[in-house]
């Protein structure tokens, strides 16, 4: 489904199981989820109305909100709180993540007008404050994260009507295998490599990946703070350059402070030990912000 593009088909089965794995200590979270999200609907169907008036003179065509699901809300949360505890999160808490998905469809426009021209609109003319902007992992286009009034927080997906449909049922031709991930396991060419974490986890990458890039894959903070790898169970420690070879076990240690931190050691040589798009981005956005 995530190879086909299908995001729909791929957010529903991983939300599904992620309920059936999380269904006695998830409880909580899950009827916090809902009440949080019923409570709000009023607020929402107002939204909804409000901006199909505001952008009835533009571009867009249909404007669509619907819940980010319960998983993803959960792994965003993750990313704020460390080690946090499914069982205890509260509304507030749900509150800090984006727990709606804002659609707009736009139709005889270039993309780059019809963005411009959202944000225009969304600054002008609305209550949504905008916050971020984004590249969307299925879509590959620019989304932006805003807040309203409320607290409540929305990625806004600019995309035409054959994009939208394109995110539910897939494409045929839709196959983009430099973004396959251990959630891929079928149909792997010959550019894309097996490599196993220390505890065993088999993960896909691109064929060329360093040690380096493997790090930056598991967590953008352990790429950072790399400081050698190990890889099938050797003793000699491997330098960020380290080609990797499929079927490769990898372990990558972190440089720590005093206080058990992990410690940045980025280098503006590192560029030269990265192959992946991810790893490579992630570094020249950190330079041009340290520079």
């Amino acid at each position: 489904a995530k190879n086909l593009k299908s995001e729909y088909f791929y957010r529903a089965i991983k939300n599904e199981c992620f309920k059936i794995v999380n269904r006695e200590n998830g409880k909580q979270f899950l009827e916090q989820y809902w009440v949080y999200h019923n409570s709000n609907q009023k607020n929402i169907d107002n939204l909804n109305y409000r901006l199909k008036e505001v952008f009835a003179t533009s571009s867009i065509i249909n404007v669509i909100i619907k819940n980010i699901r319960e998983y993803k809300v959960f792994e965003d949360l993750g990313r704020i709180y460390k080690r946090i505890d499914i069982s205890k999160i509260s509304q507030g808490q749900i509150l800090k993540v984006a727990n709606y998905n804002l659609i707009l469809i736009y139709k005889n426009a270039p993309f780059k007008k019809a963005f411009n021209e959202v944000i225009t609109y969304l600054q002008n003319r609305t209550n949504l404050k905008i916050i971020d902007a984004k590249i969307g992992g299925f879509t590959g286009k620019m989304y932006l994260e805003a807040e309203d009034e409320f607290k409540n927080k929305y990625n806004i997906y600019t995309l035409t009507q054959t994009e939208y449909s394109i995110t539910k049922v897939g494409s045929i031709d839709g196959q983009n295998l430099d973004k396959i991930d251990e959630e891929n396991i079928n149909d792997l060419e010959n550019d894309i490599i097996r490599v196993k974490t220390r505890s065993g986890e088999t993960k896909f990458v691109s064929k060329g990946s360093t040690v380096l890039d493997f790090a930056f894959k598991i967590h953008r903070d352990i790429g950072f703070s790399f400081k050698y790898a190990i890889v099938n169970d050797s003793k000699t420690k491997l330098p960020p350059y380290t080609k990797l070879n499929d079927g490769d076990k990898v372990e990558i240690v972190a440089e720590k402070d005093e206080q058990g931190n992990l410690k940045n050691n980025a280098q503006l040589r590192w560029l030269a030990y990265v192959n992946t798009e991810l790893a490579k981005k992630v570094l020249i956005k950190y330079f041009e912000s340290n520079m």
